[in-house]
């Protein structure tokens, strides 16, 4: 049970949905993750965010990932896991009048930026580069979550 009030349950149900992959992969001994820097609208060029978009009408939070994600990078994936979000639905408060839900994913094909009219560039960063692109205000929550959970994993990994 939430402890937000009517109101802010009100407030927080009524905000646009919006979902976002934190695309990971394995590259030497380290767990990576996908970040793609916007080049439009101008008030956002250069910084960095979770490729993703809008989620359509009748559309889950995953359907609309998978369509972006082919819309954006041409690229298919898999989903591992949502990151828990602020929100009681598990969406992370964008506080531009968007929520955002965020799984981690894994690539099932190459990314390409052809026909891209949003992003410019992408780069794969490690838990120890994560913080070294400007990341959209509203990402800053996800990104903490994320890298507690690459933490988690790369401990996972130097087990063996």
């Amino acid at each position: 049970m939430s402890n937000l009030s009517d109101e802010s349950q009100t407030s927080w149900m009524n905000l646009k949905p919006v979902s976002g992959a934190a695309v990971v992969r394995q590259a030497n001994g380290q767990i990576e993750v996908l970040s793609a820097r916007r080049h439009r609208p101008a008030a956002l060029a250069g910084m960095w965010e979770f490729p993703g978009g809008k989620v359509e009408p009748g559309e889950s939070y995953e359907q609309a990932l998978h369509r972006e994600l082919a819309e954006e990078l041409h690229l298919s994936i898999d989903i591992i896991h949502q990151l828990p979000g602020d929100l009681p639905d598990g969406s992370y408060d964008l506080g531009n009048g968007f929520k955002m839900q965020v799984f981690i994913c894994t690539a099932t094909s190459e990314i390409s930026l052809e026909g891209n009219d949003t992003h410019d560039d992408f780069r794969w960063l490690t838990l120890d580069t994560l913080r070294s692109v400007e990341w959209l205000p509203g990402d800053q929550a996800a990104v903490a979550d994320l890298a507690q959970w690459m933490q988690t994993a790369k401990s996972a990994l130097d087990r063996g």
